[in-house]
């Protein structure tokens, strides 16, 4: 690990830049105490290999029907309008 100061990193930001791509991990020193590390970030992973490890997790569900999915249609309410149902509660409290 290269340890770099606040204003050594400010000044050639280039070089920290070709650190990180080198996969060197950087650690941040202000006034003598580290302040945070800096490290190139993880490669991105590609998408159905997201989506499996999200289902072996039990975050995501397979889909039932595979395809598009049918238009959406706003379904019909049944009982009193919402902005009656709204006034009386607020009424309550």
């Amino acid at each position: 690990m290269k340890r770099i100061g606040m204003w050594e990193a400010n000044q050639p930001f280039f070089r920290l830049v070709m650190l990180l791509r080198a996969g060197q991990l950087t650690l941040l020193i202000q006034g003598g105490e580290p302040v945070g590390v800096v490290k190139r970030l993880p490669e991105p992973i590609a998408a159905d290999v997201a989506v499996r490890r999200l289902e072996c997790l039990g975050l995501l569900r397979p889909a039932a029907k595979r395809g598009a999915l049918g238009r959406w249609t706003p379904r019909p309410l049944k009982g009193a309008p919402l902005s009656l149902t709204l006034r009386e509660g607020r009424h309550r409290v």
